[in-house]
């Protein structure tokens, strides 16, 4: 899936992210990543007001592709929730190693920058083999929440993503 208007909405996202990074005491949660995942659920985060109305679009498409709207099963009465919803922004060398997400069916990934398509997310499919992701900035990838993958070493321009764990009930 790809974010409707990208080009349009990334300026504007960036610069509430950095007003988040401007917060006193805001620093790496890793060597090289910033991110807004253990901050209180009661700070602001400006981002998210706009970041919100462009979701619907994307999650409704992934309800198409799971099956939940094709007119073989016509099965429109669906929900979709979304459990938790962060931005991490990787300076060069910064990783995040490989892991998943419990507690959910889907994890989300929003290329806000994507300087080198090189640094994308790896993912490791259920055949244990790396999958190759053809993303670019501006598409969202959305896998199951049980697969391992990871942020490999950043190169030297900032990649910045929103992610989001999400699930849907039918």
């Amino acid at each position: 899936n790809r974010i409707k208007d990208h080009e349009k909405h990334k300026a504007s996202l960036l610069s509430k992210i950095d007003i988040l990074r401007a917060r006193p005491n805001f620093g790496p949660v890793m060597p090289g990543v910033y991110s807004d995942w253990d901050l209180p659920p009661d700070v602001v985060r400006e981002y998210l007001d706009e970041f919100y109305d462009l979701l619907d679009p994307i999650m409704e498409g992934v309800a198409k592709s799971l099956g939940f709207l094709t007119p073989e099963y016509l099965i429109r009465d669906y929900r979709m929730g979304i459990t938790k919803i962060w931005f991490n922004q990787y300076e060069e060398g910064g990783e995040h190693d490989w892991h998943n997400h419990p507690g959910c069916q889907f994890t989300n990934c929003y290329y806000l920058e994507l300087p080198d398509v090189e640094y994308a997310t790896e993912v490791v499919g259920a055949n244990g083999k790396l999958c190759k992701i053809h993303a670019t900035e501006g598409d969202v990838m959305t896998c199951a929440s049980w697969m391992k993958h990871r942020s490999k070493p950043n190169g030297p321009k900032r990649k910045t993503i929103i992610a989001w764990n999400s699930n849907y009930e039918v």
